[in-house]
């Protein structure tokens, strides 16, 4: 069995991916629990992927508007600002019942921690196993991967959106990216 030199630095990086995605799912909880405020877990199980596609959205549109670089500080200044604006929303009007009564976010988490807990689990459940799937198959050798990779290492280089086209030079990718952009 071939055993991967940085093994600790590997895991790290598992973990700070799912401490990320769990930083932006807290972070647009609030939106997610009045956007989705009709569904049984009122958007909790939403919540990650609608923080993970909003940050890199503000980040996106900013860097391609030209107000914004892609640099870590901004990634984070798009964070607070998705942050910001979940909490605005949420606060902008009380989620009124049926008898009257405020249902709050908090009120909620503690009233329904069973079905947090659930969803915690599943979403844990199939981050381990898709990460324990690519740990065993981490090879970018097959279909349109080069590419891929090509395209990742562009967006992570350039400092603004579009980022550089690797194929083409002097000309910036001229279609979809933004897949990318998150990952």
């Amino acid at each position: 069995m071939n055993v991967t030199p940085n093994l600790g630095q590997q895991i790290g990086y598992v973990l700070l991916w799912w401490l990320l995605l769990e930083g932006t799912g807290l972070l647009v909880l609030p939106l997610a629990f009045r956007l989705f405020r009709r569904l049984p877990d009122r958007g909790y199980a939403l919540a990650k992927p609608l923080g993970l596609v909003a940050v890199n959205y503000v980040l996106w549109i900013s860097s391609t508007l030209g107000f914004l670089r892609n640099t870590w500080g901004n990634i984070l200044l798009a964070a607070v600002g998705v942050g910001v604006f979940s909490w605005l929303f949420y606060r902008r009007r009380p989620d009124v019942q049926e008898g009257g009564q405020d249902a709050g976010l908090w009120a909620w988490l503690t009233e329904h921690w069973r079905t947090v807990l659930v969803s915690e689990l599943v979403f844990g459940l199939a981050f381990a196993l898709w990460t324990l799937y690519k740990a065993y198959d981490p090879n970018i050798a097959i279909t349109e991967k080069p590419m891929e990779f090509a395209f990742l290492n562009a967006i992570v280089r350039s400092s603004r959106f579009p980022p550089y086209d690797p194929w083409m030079s002097g000309y910036s990718i001229s279609y979809y990216y933004f897949g990318y952009v998150m990952m």
